[in-house]
């Protein structure tokens, strides 16, 4: 795994974790974004959680929750199960979030955020929690090569303008388009490793 799944920046993992805070993790289905746990867990023993909602199919659910904790030790989050009290608490001991950051959603949870030059409705829950916990940001993208193998690339780190007079609305909009301007920016360097197939701007569309 570590031959065929090369890492950049895994000091920034190591370097929130020794904060004691716990890791906030933002992704997107980019690559093999499964990949990031599973090599994760070659050099960390820690816990990793990846919030995830449920697949319709319970069986291909159960499926996908196993095979991520037997090669990854990542742990699923439910979302619509009470997934932020989970989350919380997997950051009060020092473990690793991930939540992906590229889904479509309408108010309350989502707010327009430009996303290939169009508003797109945008979960804010990363920012949230972030700002609740005083909390920076790791983004993780996970990339094929052309020789077949993948690089997982951790960071930069965002963090909030604490010092700033915004309101707690403007930091996470501002948290969100700044997660949600990177991730497109990974996008353009390989379009065709974007997997997402429903419609990314259909709540803002109108």
């Amino acid at each position: 795994m570590r031959d065929h799944v090369l890492v950049d920046n895994l000091s920034l993992v190591r370097d929130c974790l020794g904060e004691g805070r716990g890791v906030l993790a933002v992704i997107a289905h980019f690559g093999n974004w499964e990949l990031i746990s599973k090599r994760l867990a070659l050099d960390l023993d820690v816990p990793c959680h990846v919030v995830t909602r449920k697949i319709r199919d319970p069986k291909i659910d159960a499926f996908i929750r196993e095979r991520r904790l037997r090669y990854g030790k990542a742990l699923s989050i439910a979302s619509e199960e009470g997934g932020i009290r989970a989350i919380l608490r997997a950051l009060a001991r020092n473990e690793i979030v991930v939540l992906a950051v590229d889904q479509s959603a309408g108010p309350p949870e989502g707010i327009p955020v430009a996303f290939f030059g169009r508003p797109a409705g945008t979960h804010t829950g990363a920012a949230r929690i972030a700002l609740r916990q005083n909390l920076p940001i790791l983004p993780a993208f996970s990339c094929r090569l052309p020789c077949g193998s993948h690089r997982v690339r951790f960071g930069p780190l965002l963090d909030f303008p604490f010092g700033s007079s915004l309101s707690a609305p403007e930091k996470i909009a501002q948290m969100t388009g700044r997660m949600t301007a990177l991730a497109e920016e990974r996008i353009r360097e390989h379009p065709e490793q974007w997997i997402w197939m429903h419609n990314r701007w259909k709540e803002f569309s109108r």
